[in-house]
């Protein structure tokens, strides 16, 4: 069992919690050898001796006395990898335990029975992540993650050792991103708002709100026929003015309205460049030879396709938010009504 009486009174890290006799930071020579059941070597897999593969599950039997050179976990021992015990897995890197995490059994005794239960006990955690219908608390500055299983309403897992997710951020790139993506799934022309909570759509029209308020973009048609952009100074979008100013020298006019109208038409054009970048995502399996050779042949086009609209989107990333500016996800929940929903898992739901 793993005593995590320490870690909720708050006088350990994550750093400090032993698991099978190991804590992080400790050398691969510390993990319990005899409990385990697979080795996940970081190394390509390779015909080793006996007949052992990359992977391979060591078996009740096997023992420290079984690990020869050139076996998966030597190769762990050298490259880094993973080793499980059942339901608990050791990252090593460099020969150290990197990261620890515990499921199954070994919660048993932690007294969350409510998602409430994690930040009442273990107090605010520094971010969220919604990842695989799962919502983990992360507390970076005493190294460990408590996983929730949102779904099935109970602790999924506990993580320790350093947290290598960071809070994410959303600039003009992530609106354009969210935009492309909801006009791609049908939210386009009119941005009406879906009937149903419940579902992708609306969600993604709830994320696409929640952007265009915090970086005052106005509404769905204001965004879309580039009208935020009027009374802006020219001189604020260097990149737009230089395309500008080599129209007019090719004999243009300036026009007041030029910043919205070059966005406004960029933006449909990328629209619809999307529909021919995502061409090929509804395949899963092919087995023909001729359409497994057309989807190769359409893929590097369309690799050609994204190179060449580069600067088309830097266009459009400096036109929505010239200065750079960066808001962070707990922003756009508490202030602009960014939907607290696993997109993700929801979209997987209505395959």
């Amino acid at each position: 069992m793993v005593d995590w009486q320490p870690l909720l009174a708050g006088s350990v890290d994550g750093l400090s919690i032993s698991v099978g006799g190991a804590c992080v930071g400790d050398t691969v020579n510390a993990l319990p050898f005899r409990d385990i059941t697979q080795v996940f070597p970081n190394t390509p897999p390779v015909r080793r001796k006996r007949g052992h593969d990359a992977a391979s599950d060591a078996g009740e039997d096997a023992s420290r006395d079984a690990v020869t050179q050139g076996s998966p976990l030597e190769e762990v021992r050298r490259h880094g990898g993973y080793v499980h015990t059942g339901k608990v897995a050791y990252e090593v890197a460099k020969g150290l335990i990197r990261k620890i995490w515990v499921r199954g059994p070994f919660l048993k005794t932690l007294p969350f029975t409510e998602e409430a239960d994690i930040e009442r006990l273990l107090g605010p955690s520094t971010g969220l992540e919604r990842k695989l219908g799962w919502v983990i608390h992360h507390y970076p500055e005493r190294s460990f993650s408590v996983g929730w299983h949102a779904r099935e309403g109970r602790i999924e897992h506990v993580a320790l050792g350093v947290i290598d997710w960071v809070p994410p951020t959303f600039g003009a790139r992530q609106v354009l991103r969210e935009w492309l993506e909801g006009a791609h799934a049908g939210l386009a022309p009119d941005w009406q708002e879906p009937p149903d909570r419940a579902t992708a759509q609306w969600v993604r029209h709830a994320r696409v709100l929640a952007l265009l308020r915090a970086f005052e973009l106005g509404s769905p048609k204001d965004f879309a026929d580039g009208s935020f952009l009027k009374g802006k100074a020219l001189s604020t979008y260097p990149r737009a003015a230089q395309v500008l100013r080599e129209a007019q020298e090719r004999g243009g006019s300036h026009e007041p309205d030029a910043l919205g109208r070059l966005f406004w038409w960029l933006l449909l054009y990328r629209e619809q460049a999307e529909k021919l970048l995502q061409f090929n995502s509804g395949w899963l399996v092919a087995s023909h030879t001729g359409l497994l050779t057309a989807l190769q042949v359409t893929g590097d086009a369309n690799e050609g396709v994204a190179a060449a609209l580069e600067e088309l989107e830097a266009l459009l990333v400096e036109l929505i938010e010239p200065s750079e500016k960066q808001v962070t996800e707990r922003e756009l929940i508490e202030r602009w009504g960014w939907p607290e929903v696993d997109l993700d898992e929801l979209l997987m739901d209505e395959v």
